[in-house]
């Protein structure tokens, strides 16, 4: 009995205007400014980031020009 199927994991279903990758920064830049929050330690994390041409706003990525 196989208790572990040969069956590639898949890529979490990211936001709108967001990517999966293995290695995105902790600290991402955001419509308030760039390295996350005061004291934030940039390291390489999974997960969903913004594509280009797009920043964070809140939980969302939306256009630079519709920043603020």
């Amino acid at each position: 009995m196989d208790l572990f199927p040969l069956v590639p994991p898949t890529a979490p279903t990211c936001p709108p205007n967001s990517s999966y990758s293995l290695c995105v920064s902790s600290c991402p830049e955001t419509c308030l400014g760039t390295g996350g929050p005061p004291g934030c330690e940039d390291v390489c994390v999974e997960g969903c980031e913004c594509n280009p041409g797009f920043i964070l706003s809140d939980d969302k990525c939306v256009a630079l020009k519709d920043c603020g």
